[in-house]
């Protein structure tokens, strides 16, 4: 399936280690769920775990549009923090963003394994590039199931940003998240695409962090897997 024009939201992020057994319970437990099951729009959350690079833990939300991140349910959300919330969400370290639209996607399946590079370069002069070459080859490969390239919306973040009770977070201007099968399948996709340098500057600002899959919802009615 295209998954051009589809919101997404990620947040990547370390976690004060003596809070990290008590974080995963209340994440699993309430705060992927609250999102997924009480804002419209929100189609699926899942969370990975780093086994290779870091930040150590992603959460992904994947919806119809960009635009449920400033829906009222959304927004009031952001603003009622309950006191477990309020607990953890200042214990996030090294936290990177990524709020905005999938601009070149496809996705067949979902991955137990899942990579995260940030390219170089300016990201629209990028988006033809991924959307006609490194989403196209990277699909065809054998085990990976899901290429996304997202780019930030400016003004989803300057609408959200003051929502946010934990300072210093890192808004990312672009991500390539590529899904597979296995870290075999996972690390030949990264090495094909290291072989093939990209157009307009575009490359790995740093060392792409692998992950594998922890949790994952979908909202009631939704469909499991590809949309």
């Amino acid at each position: 399936m295209n998954l051009a024009e589809r919101g997404l939201l990620l947040i990547w992020t370390d976690v004060v280690p003596a809070v990290e057994a008590e974080f995963n319970a209340w994440y699993d437990r309430d705060h992927v769920r609250e999102r997924v099951s009480g804002i419209p729009g929100v189609e699926r959350g899942r969370r990975f775990v780093a086994y290779r690079g870091g930040p150590r833990y992603l959460a992904a939300y994947d919806m119809p549009s960009a635009s449920v991140m400033t829906s009222e349910p959304y927004l009031a959300l952001r603003g009622a923090r309950d006191p477990d919330s309020l607990n953890f969400i200042p214990q996030f370290r090294n936290t990177r963003k990524l709020v905005g639209t999938i601009t070149a996607g496809e996705e067949c399946a979902e991955g137990c394994v899942c990579a995260l590079l940030i390219p170089g370069g300016t990201p629209r002069e990028l988006r033809a590039y991924m959307r006609e070459t490194v989403v196209p080859r990277t699909i065809a490969l054998p085990g990976v199931v899901a290429v996304r390239y997202a780019e930030s919306d400016p003004d989803i973040v300057a609408k959200t940003r003051g929502l946010n009770p934990r300072a210093g977070d890192h808004f990312l201007d672009n991500v390539l998240m590529i899904e597979a099968t296995s870290d075999e399948a996972l690390s030949t996709a990264l090495s094909s695409m290291a072989s093939q340098p990209f157009a307009r500057g575009a490359g790995p600002d740093a060392a792409p962090a692998c992950l594998q899959f922890r949790y994952g919802m979908h909202a009631a009615g939704g469909s499991k897997g590809a949309y």
